[in-house]
């Protein structure tokens, strides 16, 4: 004698449960799990205890990570951005630089902007990538004619940018109309339009 047949009905209640559950579980925020000593040791050529030799815990060793990404997309920024030759092109150049780099460093981008914070930088007084804002506040006070540093449209722009970057990283099927260089020149040029 075989299991008795669920109903339609108990099928269906079962499926939306399932679902209910599996949203509440995937769609939680959660920091990146870090590798284990063990991993890193050998990926590394050293012994386990080699790693506690250099760092106290595995936050030390993440928080040099994020700081060693984002000089690397500092440097990235820095270049586009001191080779030209107006206020306004300098923050198109800045933008356009910030968007290339996460689409080329999907993964670096993801661990630097998409991660929660942790609590242990913030404990250290450690905020790496804190700078960019204030110097994209400055560069684009200059590009409008201003003493004072617009932050506000710092953050907007930021928040601009880091939507171009994350959905072209995740929505790779998607065709898009134009490149991300030229749609981030578009937006600046709007943006800095408005005064």
């Amino acid at each position: 004698m075989g299991r008795p047949r669920r109903s339609d009905d108990q099928r269906r209640e079962q499926r939306v449960a399932l679902v209910n559950s599996a949203t509440r579980l995937l769609t939680q925020p959660a920091p990146t799990r870090l590798p284990t000593v063990r991993a890193l040791a050998e990926a590394a050529g050293i012994s386990a205890a080699g790693v506690y030799s250099h760092y106290g815990d595995l936050n030390e060793l993440f928080l040099d990570v994020i700081e060693a990404l984002h000089r690397d997309l500092d440097a990235a920024i820095a270049e586009r951005r001191d080779a030209a030759s107006t206020p306004a092109t300098r923050v198109i150049a800045a933008a356009k630089a910030h968007v290339e780099w996460g689409i080329a460093h999907p993964g670096a981008y993801q661990l630097l902007f998409e991660d929660t914070d942790r609590d242990e930088a913030l404990a250290l007084g450690r905020r790496p990538g804190a700078a960019k804002i204030r110097d994209l506040a400055v560069e684009l006070a200059r590009a409008k004619g201003r003493r004072m540093p617009d932050v506000a449209g710092a953050v907007d722009l930021s928040a601009y940018l880091h939507g171009v970057v994350s959905l072209r990283i995740h929505k790779t099927s998607v065709r898009w109309p134009t490149s991300a260089g030229r749609q981030v020149e578009r937006f600046v040029t709007g943006m800095l339009a408005v005064r």
